[in-house]
């Protein structure tokens, strides 16, 4: 591949990153995915930061054009408040060769002045190199059983939402269909953080996000840029999600997510 992933190898730091997620960004993020900003009761979703790890890279000089999302992992310890400055950090910390590219691990803490770290993120994500050709398709797997999920919600992608969401990262893949059509795909392809902002949504409630928890999603099929899907769930032994899913209108589950932690919550006016 020669591009500007060529070269890197595991212990490449990205460029330290000052944030202060503004309320207007944070609302324009979610606005492209119709998720109303007020669930989260000016707290940042966790899923914003998950994106500005992916332009991270193109802070620190690199491509992401052809990236495809593989898996996210959330650990937060702390909500964060809409405007509290902290400093993103990260690194790869694995690179191994996929049969259609390479497949990256990337971790980041996100440190406060204070120098406390309230949430984590690690990042996997499959770089596709278009000169080689997809693997011959395997044994088809048995259809996932969802008859203990129960549907939690129901949304649509929109062309345009879908654009916008992605443009600044510049990973045409999200937006011009004739570069989806080159990585294989039928049309663009909505970026996996979109999916996610639906399931941390769906985590939120009348107090806004959890204060703690550790979610894991997998992202096991693209979701196109005009598909309709649902949140599908299931819940623990006295309340709570244990596991949420995004299925697709054939029924094939496109992101799965696991709590492993349950969350906690605080009042809506606990900033600490």
């Amino acid at each position: 591949m020669n591009d500007a992933y060529d070269g890197l190898a595991v212990g490449f730091a990205y460029k330290n990153i000052e944030l202060a997620i503004a309320a207007a960004l944070h609302a324009e993020k979610l606005a492209c995915c119709r998720i109303d900003p007020g669930l989260y009761r000016g707290f940042v979703d966790p899923t914003h930061f998950a994106a500005e790890a992916i332009l991270a890279a193109v802070k620190s000089g690199l491509s992401i054009n052809g990236n495809v999302h593989w898996s996210e992992r959330f650990v937060m310890t702390a909500r964060i408040p809409l405007g509290q400055p902290l400093t993103m950090s990260g690194e790869i910390a694995m690179i191994e060769p996929h049969p259609r590219g390479s497949h990256m691990r990337s971790v980041f803490a996100y440190t406060l002045p204070d120098g406390s770290v309230p949430l984590r993120t690690e990042r996997t994500s499959l770089r596709l190199d278009p000169g080689r050709p997809r693997p011959a398709a395997g044994k088809v797997p048995a259809p996932p059983d969802l008859s203990a999920f129960e549907t939690v919600a129901e949304f649509s992608f929109e062309p345009d939402l879908v654009a916008r969401y992605s443009a600044e990262g510049n990973n045409r893949i999200h937006f011009d269909p004739d570069v989806a059509k080159e990585f294989g795909f039928r049309a663009p392809i909505a970026g996996g953080v979109m999916g996610v902002r639906h399931l941390m949504a769906a985590l939120c409630d009348g107090n806004g996000p959890p204060e703690a928890f550790e979610l894991t999603v997998h992202f096991r099929r693209p979701m196109f840029w005009d598909e309709t899907m649902r949140i599908m769930a299931t819940r623990r032994t006295g309340g709570g999600y244990d596991q949420l899913h995004l299925v697709n209108s054939d029924n094939k589950i496109a992101v799965e997510g696991k709590l492993a932690q349950a969350p906690q919550r605080r009042r809506p006016d606990d900033h600490g």
